[in-house]
């Protein structure tokens, strides 16, 4: 029974880490403690969840996470205080209504664009987009329900146009591979194996805005114990997906957040990329919008990095 309440308050008792991976990790801690205590109910629940339609789940989840607001008012208003003085974005050029942003660098879980996009919890200046998440998501069971709720599509080609067509997006266009690659102070930011999101952008001549943060990867480190390095390796290896194993010290900073701000995570825009409208764009002209926005992603870099960063281009 005590593991029980232990799993019930996980679920619904931390409504102050904003991360949707924290959400999930939350969500698989309630199942897996509900199943390890009491099969027959773990077997119920998830029957009952795989019967549903998606509509009445949704419905559930957005009843449960207005009760909890409620609940909660006085700690999720301060909480979303502290949050928006430590995410803080400084938009340096106008905005076009309709663009790609790319956030650099991805971090364990990409947390920054979600505080900013998916939670809405930002600067006056900036409209929060649609964020574009791994479609892998979307096909786990409960996961997949509870991303879209943070203004997310998956990262299929045609969800990216279907949304394109009337709203920006934004996207962490080094993925998995800048994910394993983060390390405090040294931005190596995977670019120039990307081809798709150009092709895109000058296909639908939307224009691109860069986005580079500074401070998230020293305050939300992802765990380097060798066997989940070794786990994921061999994820990314098999599946090109990995798991972010935050550190003791990543969770300690988000329950931190329910009483104070932490050390700032300062976001920069940089100009915004116009966009020609191709409609059968050759690789030279794909290949030269890329090497523009290379340009201009340094160009931010040399403007807003901190003392003590670096940044490599892959």
């Amino acid at each position: 029974m005590f593991i029980i309440v232990l799993a019930l308050f996980i679920l619904l008792f931390n409504p102050c880490l904003y991360s949707c991976v924290t959400w999930n990790y939350s969500l698989m801690a309630f199942m897996g403690l509900l199943g390890y205590t009491n099969i027959i109910a773990f077997t119920v629940v998830f029957l009952v969840y795989m019967i549903l339609p998606s509509s009445i789940v949704k419905e559930i989840l957005l009843y449960f996470k207005d009760r909890i607001r409620e609940i909660f008012k006085t700690r999720i208003i301060e909480t979303e205080s502290n949050i928006r003085k430590t995410f803080q974005l400084n938009v340096q050029y106008p905005i076009p209504p309709k663009s790609i942003n790319i956030w650099h660098p991805h971090g364990i879980s990409g947390v920054t664009p979600v505080i900013h996009n998916g939670y809405r919890i930002t600067s006056p200046e900036y409209k929060p987009t649609k964020g574009v998440v791994h479609y892998g998501y979307f096909m786990l069971p409960f996961i997949k329900d509870i991303i879209p709720l943070l203004n997310a599509i998956p990262s299929d080609e045609y969800s990216i146009r279907d949304t394109l067509q009337t709203e920006s997006i934004s996207i962490t266009l080094g993925g998995v591979d800048e994910m394993r690659r983060s390390s405090p102070k040294d931005l190596q930011l995977v670019v120039r194996k990307r081809r798709g999101i150009f092709k895109i952008a000058l296909e639908m001549g939307v224009p691109i805005v860069p986005i580079l943060t500074y401070g998230e990867q020293e305050i939300f480190p992802e765990s380097d114990l060798g066997i989940l390095k070794m786990y994921n390796e061999l994820m990314y290896d098999w599946f090109r997906f990995r798991i972010p194993f935050p550190t003791l010290n990543s969770v300690i900073n988000w329950t931190r957040l329910s009483q104070t701000a932490l050390e700032p995570i300062v976001s920069y825009t940089g100009k915004p990329i116009r966009t020609k409208k191709i409609p059968n764009p050759t690789e030279r002209q794909i290949k030269k919008l890329r090497d523009l926005y290379i340009q201009r992603l340094q160009d931010l870099f040399d403007e807003t990095s901190p003392p003590g960063y670096t940044m490599t281009i892959l």
